[in-house]
């Protein structure tokens, strides 16, 4: 089945209500597997056997997140997690191997253990339309809102946030370098462009780092410090060096609305989700050549998580 769907959406309907135009783009359904660890939630025996690693990928449209072994070639998913899901969009995973899922609708991100499809936590309080999510090496869990506009800190297993940031336009994604240091892309005030504004650890006043993006989306470091993001409106993946407002390298020019990215453990490859063409793509780092194209089980790909997540 075909479907119309709105550029960007969910996340992105606050700000196509104050824009005076928006795209619109039709993508194919998503091929979803008839394996029997995806009939219901959970995973797999296969998941034992995923000695390379994880990859969850929350779909929007498919109100659950898959997950599958890293290792393969458009691999199928071995389960999925479908309990404390309501539009799934960011997530990420902690230095543990906790996941952590942004929960749109229902206005929470729900924790779940290593291995388990049951929240062992949720976070809530002063939440709505949570985007991103990221932890630091005390795994603090940071999570943008998009209403109100804000970036909150709270304890592992706390639902009392230690920090509230609102001082950003409409945050989306929220990343951390090895000094705790906190990297936010956010829309500018009048939804032209997208921006990144820099916290030190604990600080809630920003620093504008100078780099302009088409459409803000996801973000990662890499452990040169680099700052690997999305822009949904070039489209495409840049990746800053420390200090620069100049990108050095595109890619995954390829995807259609490219949002969610993440690195493997050994940064070899990164993973970017592709919200309207319905697929993760994984490119070699730091070359940014595609090597794989996952797309069983996927339909609006707006959140990627790697397990084990890159240190720190």
């Amino acid at each position: 089945m075909r479907r119309c769907v709105v550029l960007s959406l969910p996340r992105f309907a606050a700000v196509l209500a104050a824009l005076p135009f928006f795209a619109v783009a039709c993508s194919s359904g998503a091929t979803v597997p008839g394996t029997a660890a995806m009939q219901s939630s959970g995973l797999s025996p296969a998941a034992k056997t995923c000695k390379a690693g994880k990859l969850y990928v929350s779909s929007y449209k498919l109100n659950y997140v898959a997950v599958y072994c890293t290792k393969g070639h458009n691999q199928p998913p071995i389960g999925k997690i479908t309990e404390g899901i309501s539009g799934p969009e960011g997530a990420n995973v902690d230095n543990k191997g906790n996941l952590y899922v942004t929960n749109t609708t229902a206005n929470t991100v729900t924790e779940y253990a290593p291995g388990s499809v049951k929240p062992s936590f949720t976070y809530s309080s002063g939440l709505g339309d949570p985007a991103g999510v990221a932890t630091d090496k005390q795994r603090n869990v940071y999570i943008t809102s998009l209403r109100p506009a804000s970036l909150k800190v709270f304890p592992q297993g706390s639902n009392t946030p230690s920090l509230t940031i609102s001082d950003l336009p409409y945050p989306i994604d929220v990343a951390l370098d090895a000094s705790g240091d906190v990297f936010v892309t956010t829309y500018t005030a009048g939804y032209k462009s997208g921006e990144i504004i820099e916290y030190s650890a604990g600080s809630t006043n920003g620093t504008n780092l100078g780099i302009v993006t088409h459409e803000p989306g996801g973000i990662a470091l890499d452990k040169a410090a680099d700052i690997v993001t999305a822009d949904q409106g070039l489209p495409g993946v840049l990746v800053f060096p420390q200090g620069k407002t100049k990108s050095k390298k595109i890619f995954a020019q390829n995807a259609i609305d490219p949002d969610p990215v993440r690195f493997e453990k050994d940064e070899r490859r990164v993973y970017v989700g592709d919200a309207i063409g319905n697929a993760v793509y994984v490119y070699d780092y730091p070359s940014g050549t595609l090597v794989d194209t996952i797309t069983d089980g996927i339909d609006g790909p707006n959140g990627i998580a790697l397990d084990p997540a890159p240190p720190l």
